[in-house]
């Protein structure tokens, strides 16, 4: 009887020892799911985080450049317009009647802390755009979830903003008007033709009648425009309604003027067969060049005038038009016209000689005249450069190759009838030609992104 109770003895020792194993063996699973658990909430927790940095990111890639630094020459000018830009777009939205502020002593931007509501819980963006050398911003986004965080970057340089060259032929915050046999085409591509209408002040913001032929795309800025088509028009690109309004150069004839030396009065013989190099044109003469007329360098402009071409003109050089004093446009008195035949070639391809020293360093302009007119009723093989005026008129046959874009600045008309035609040639485009300030805009650098 003895040796049977120390065997129920020994079976409850091994089944203690087994329930004591077990016991440890489920105590170290449950220990191992509940890191399983912790590894698993943190991963998520970070997936969290870094998708809520990632954000902030998307956030200033669409916003910042929009921001306008016009006028914004100094560090602070430009963060304290950064800031403007910011809380105009996301004060009472996304920054929750908050501001982004200027933080002077760390020369950066700190927007207010963005929380997001999700279903799996709360994540938090923080946004820092710090100042750097060299017009460079440092853009870190940080995003936190529970305890864990994560943060991004991105860079972004001010570069200016001459797209509005290299995307368009013609760019007019005008009516675009082409009747008859009118057409605008690319040399090297279709898209080199394109065309944008900026005007609010009609609906029909494009007009095409007759045999039009426009290679490129048609873009209109007011959402409510639209182009019209009668006839056999033909655009090869898209119809673009509600386009982005681009922000057109600043016309600066500033660096042509130095070289204008040479005074063209009403006392200055213009007809017959002439020749003339870095003229100024008085306010009021108001010339007739007929005749052979030979032009060397810069022709300044005085206002007002009404300068006319009306002969074979030989022209190697760069016109500019001294600005209008009264802001009102006046353009019965401030025109230039071409009705003859006009051979041109830019500053680039002055002769040697010390009256065109620098001058030559200065292409990529033909025709800089905001508050003038612009007509042409003759042809011109070639011209290089853009051309910038308050209006264009193209008739007859007007018309040649531009090595350049056209940039009509006001609500006027852009208007081409009868056989007139533009061919647009980009392959050498020079973006940011001497006489234009261009808008510079934040960018982001290619290849910045940090984690």
């Amino acid at each position: 009887m003895g040796g049977h109770a120390r065997q129920k003895g020994s079976v409850l020792v091994v089944v203690l020892v087994f329930v004591a194993v077990f016991s440890a063996l489920a105590v170290g699973y449950l220990a191992a799911a509940n890191g399983s658990l912790r590894s698993a909430r943190l991963y998520v927790d970070s997936r969290r985080a870094h998708m809520a940095a990632e954000a902030g990111l998307d956030v200033v890639r669409e916003a910042l450049p929009r921001v306008s630094l016009k006028g914004a020459v100094t560090t602070e000018d430009q963060l304290a317009a950064i800031a403007t830009s910011l809380n105009a777009q996301y004060r009472d939205t996304l920054f929750g009647g908050h501001p982004a502020v200027v933080d002077e002593d760390q020369h950066a931007v700190i927007v207010p802390a963005v929380t997001l509501s999700m279903p799996e819980g709360v994540t938090s963006i923080a946004l820092c755009v710090q100042a750097g050398v060299n017009n460079t911003f440092a853009v870190q986004s940080v995003g936190a979830a529970s305890d864990c965080a994560q943060s991004v970057g991105l860079s972004f340089s001010i570069e200016e903003d001459t797209l509005i060259l290299a995307n368009f032929g013609v760019a007019s915050r005008s009516r675009i008007g082409m009747t008859g046999n009118a057409s605008i085409e690319g040399v090297n591509d279709g898209k080199e033709g394109s065309v944008l209408s900026a005007t609010y002040s009609y609906e029909e913001a494009v007009s095409l009648t007759g045999n039009i032929d426009v290679s490129g795309d048609v873009s209109v800025v007011n959402p409510e425009g639209c182009v019209s088509m009668v006839g056999n028009a033909d655009i090869g690109g898209d119809v673009r309604i509600g386009v982005e309004d681009p922000e057109f150069p600043t016309v600066d004839a500033s660096p042509f003027e130095i070289y204008a030396t040479s005074i063209v009065d009403s006392t200055t013989p213009t007809g017959g067969n002439r020749y003339f190099e870095n003229i100024r044109i008085r306010a009021g003469t108001n010339p007739t060049f007929s005749g052979n007329t030979t032009i060397r360098g810069v022709v300044y402009v005085e206002s007002p005038n009404k300068v006319h071409f009306s002969g074979n003109l030989n022209f190697i050089g760069v016109i500019v038009c001294e600005p209008p004093e009264d802001e009102d446009l006046d353009l019965d008195n401030h025109s230039l016209k071409f009705t003859g035949n006009t051979s041109t070639n830019g500053v680039e391809s002055l002769p040697a000689g010390a009256q065109f020293d620098g001058l030559r360093d200065l292409g990529g302009a033909f025709i800089l005249a905001q508050g003038y007119s612009l007509q042409f009723t003759g042809n011109f093989s070639t011209i290089n450069g853009t051309m910038a005026a308050s209006e264009f008129k193209f008739t007859g046959n007007a018309g040649g190759t531009i090595c350049g874009s056209l940039l009509c600045y006001d609500d006027t008309n852009f208007t081409m009838t009868g056989n007139s035609h533009l061919l647009f040639d980009h392959r050498n485009l020079k973006t940011n030609p001497p006489g234009l300030v261009f808008p510079v805009k934040l960018v982001c650098v290619g290849g910045s992104y940090v984690e």
